[in-house]
């Protein structure tokens, strides 16, 4: 039971709720009013997350030499889009697609939400992952879809940004319940920590998930499961969220900590180098090892953000700061 559990906890539908809010509470703080601003926002967004990726992708090229249509799908992270190569290459970067796609529909989903409700767009963009997996289903029945563009419902759910639009609003519509400081339960007089009845829910439908899978295979790959993971899980997910921010809990003092922050700053190498060549190369010449090889794992993430990440990203983020000011001048 434990194992199965376990095999649930992929951690995508954590990254996007905390992606919505995050991004949802840059965006209000620093308003995107003009074109100058968006294109300031994407260019930083997108520094932090391809220069890494573009390295471990190159080294991996290397290796197998992709077909140049492919390698294109990888350098650009639109893989993501197509059921034949989303997982190829660096295997977990498909998430990186539905990320991007976040970012880039920002300032359309925060205009629409000046003048129409959270769950009127929410809906608009689930409609619109819907006409483009119909758009992919058409393709396939007349066979020009050689890499499988949205190839079909079960990858429009479990892949794209718009299978995965609840992640993302459900941090947006936590985002607006704190600035507007409205509580997250209408339930009067209940006392209860949020953090901790968070993990418990969580846990509590990681548990019904798994419950899903048949003969073998991860409840996430059954309709019961897919439906429940992208539609169920992340509310959990923001009652923890909510609870970290609005209360003093032994959780919220370590994740608050020095070491645990580095960590955060470094979890982006970690998630790029977790699978993969490094993963093998640091397995097969190093340490065998499981968790010698997480611990050394982490230590190459934390020199990669340290060394690598962090002080590129300091220098773009100066360099499109630069542009910005020339621009408006």
């Amino acid at each position: 039971m434990l194992y199965n559990m376990v095999r649930e906890l992929h951690g995508s539908t954590i990254f996007f709720v905390l992606s919505g809010f995050l991004i949802t509470n840059y965006i209000q703080t620093r308003a995107l009013a003009t074109a100058t601003d968006y294109v300031k926002f994407i260019l930083t967004r997108l520094f932090r997350l391809y220069p890494l990726y573009w390295c471990i992708l190159l080294v991996l090229h290397l290796q197998w030499l992709f077909f140049i249509p492919e390698l294109l799908l990888h350098i650009t992270l639109l893989k993501g889009y197509f059921a034949k190569v989303s997982l190829a290459g660096i295997v977990q970067a498909w998430s990186l697609t539905v990320e991007i796609t976040f970012y880039l529909l920002t300032p359309f989903i925060f205009r629409l939400i000046k003048t129409r409700s959270l769950f009127a767009i929410y809906l608009i963009i689930l409609f619109a992952g819907v006409i483009l997996t119909l758009a992919g289903l058409l393709l396939n029945h007349y066979g020009f879809n050689p890499y499988g563009f949205m190839a079909d419902f079960n990858f429009f759910l479990i892949t794209t940004f718009f299978g995965r639009a609840t992640d993302f609003f459900a941090g947006i519509f936590l985002f607006y319940k704190i600035k507007n400081n409205q509580p997250i339960s209408n339930i009067k007089g209940l006392r209860l920590s949020y953090t901790y009845l968070g993990i418990a829910l969580f846990l509590v439908i990681i548990f019904v998930i798994s419950l899903c899978g048949e003969k073998g295979d991860v409840g996430l790959k059954s309709w019961p499961g897919l439906l429940i993971n992208n539609f169920i899980l992340p509310w959990p997910v923001i009652l923890f969220i909510y609870g970290l921010i609005n209360e003093q809990t032994l959780i919220s003092k370590l994740l608050s900590s020095k070491p645990v922050s580095l960590l955060g700053n470094a979890s982006y190498a970690f998630f790029l180098i977790h699978l993969g060549w490094v993963k093998n190369y640091v397995y097969i010449n190093i340490t065998p090892s499981l968790v010698a090889n997480f611990f050394l794992l982490w230590f190459i993430s934390i020199l990669l953000y340290l060394f690598f990440e962090k002080p590129l990203y300091k220098l773009a983020k100066r360099k499109i700061m630069a542009l910005s000011r020339r621009t408006t001048a």
